[in-house]
């Protein structure tokens, strides 16, 4: 053999006699070690380069920059890792590395899925400890709470929550099951229905009656009583000057006989909400104004007003509209007649507006079994968009039964749902200043007729 590198040297120093075909063999030509020692650095420098691979080197310890190999193996012989041509390195055995080697740069986004997680007790959380370190929170019972530091499991959370019956209904008690209620047709402050969670039946507390006639009592001139005045668009008839009878009086009526589209309006004072109006037959039954409009304006002249009905024909009955607006004028505008020349005989027309009264509610005691020191109420209720929370739409709240209350100041709007109700809340009321007791109750206050309906409300506490 040629011995044309280290790889190809024996390991028996005897079976060495050539070095890249330049014989060292015994006798040899002086000129052949120069030679052959000349070889050997060449063949020493094929290895620093890597032009040539040992074949299964070992090392008690080495230095170098680059280490050019296709396998690193254990000195048994057992390969501990491959490295393929692309850089790729693959190891037979999963590696064990000291502390603080991998940081969190060295770990991809999203690498670490929940089956490489350690195994937790079963309905446990982690959170974040005193340390800043991921710790575990073991399964408890009831509500998870924060103080603002720490998380941990309290006892569930106690509510009350109510719905109200029609105000009209006299035998709520009895549907309830005689349940602390007591109804007295909302005619004062003193309010209705006290009904606990345990009885209560669904509906809603109206606050509202069926609406206030005006001119009341009949009017007796244009003028009077206060604080009505009538008027009309006047162009000739036997009654020049009584506007007033075209609205409820005791005499006679107001005609009016020379244009088709004509008017009367009467002014209620203050602005109203209308819900109705009556278009009266005449005195003789005959002379009927028969298409006709209701409108209402906070204008005297009547301008920017809305239209709120529409009719083709008298009646002495109310007819019933839709309306959310207060206005102070209201007229009927004629557009026909029922055969008194080309104008109208007018007589014992009316409106009526809705009648709303102050009232206040309370809920039966709730026993909490502790001194509760804060609370949350909610109010659900239809109202004029007039009101003025914490003032004429107020929560006050009690912990000893009713005797001392405290005046919730945050009691804001939540949400209104598509059909115009509205819900309102206070969080974490304060009732820490007042009198202490385990009794918690609820009442709701309103004045000044800002609230049309309640629908329910909401008392809660922890």
């Amino acid at each position: 053999m040629a011995r044309d590198n280290i790889p190809e040297y024996s390991a028996t120093a005897s079976a060495n006699t050539v070095v890249a075909d330049v014989n060292i063999d015994e006798g040899c030509a002086p000129s052949g070690i120069n030679n052959a020692i000349r070889e050997v650095m060449a063949a020493l420098k094929d290895v620093d380069t890597g032009a040539t691979t040992l074949t299964s080197p070992a090392f008690t310890s080495s230095t170098s920059a680059s280490i050019k190999t296709a396998t690193v193996k254990h000195t048994n012989d057992t390969t501990s890792m491959t490295i393929a041509t692309n850089g790729g390195v693959t190891f037979s055995q999963v590696p064990s590395f000291p502390d603080n080697t991998v940081e969190t740069a060295d770990v991809q986004d999203n690498a670490i899925t929940l089956a490489k997680m350690a195994g937790l007790t079963r309905g446990s959380i982690i959170y974040g400890n005193a340390n800043g370190d991921p710790t575990e929170l073991a399964v408890g019972t009831g509500v998870l709470t924060g103080n603002g530091t720490d998380l941990s499991f309290a006892g569930a959370a106690s509510s009350s929550t109510g719905f109200f019956l029609n105000a009209l209904q006299k035998n709520i008690a009895a549907r309830t099951g005689g349940v602390d209620i007591v109804v007295d047709a909302l005619l004062d402050e003193s309010g209705i229905a006290v009904i606990d969670e345990a009885g209560y039946v669904s509906g809603t507390l109206t606050l509202s009656t069926a609406g206030t006639t005006h001119p009341d009592p009949a009017m007796t001139s244009n003028t009077a009583p206060s604080p009505y005045v009538a008027s009309a668009q006047y162009t000739g008839g036997s009654s020049s000057g009584f506007f007033y009878r075209a609205w409820l009086s005791n005499s006679g009526y107001f005609d009016n006989y020379t244009s088709t589209t004509q008017w009367i309006q009467l002014d209620i004072g203050s602005a109203k909400v209308a819900t109705a109006y009556k278009m009266a037959t005449s005195i003789t039954g005959t002379y009927n104004t028969t298409s006709h409009t209701f409108t209402g304006s906070n204008s005297a002249d009547g301008s920017n007003s809305t239209t709120l009905a529409t009719n083709s024909s008298a009646s002495n009955t109310f007819r019933s509209f839709s309306n959310s607006t207060a206005f102070r004028y209201y007229r009927i505008n004629a557009t026909g007649n029922g055969g008194f020349g080309t104008g109208q005989v007018w007589q014992n027309n009316a409106l009526q507006t809705t009648k709303s009264y102050p009232f206040n509610i309370e809920t039966v005691s709730y026993a909490t079994g502790s001194v509760k020191t804060s609370v949350t109420v909610g109010v659900y209720a239809t109202t004029t968009g007039s009101e003025n929370l914490n003032t004429t739409l107020k929560a006050l709240v009690s912990r000893d039964g009713g005797s001392n209350y405290t005046t919730s100041s945050t009691l804001s709007l939540k949400t209104t749902t598509p059909d115009g109700k509205k819900y309102f809340q206070a969080d974490d009321v304060d009732i820490s200043g007042i009198a202490s007791g385990t009794n918690l109750k609820l009442k709701i206050v309103v004045t000044n007729n800002t609230c049309t309906a309640l629908h329910g409300w909401v008392l809660d506490w922890s």
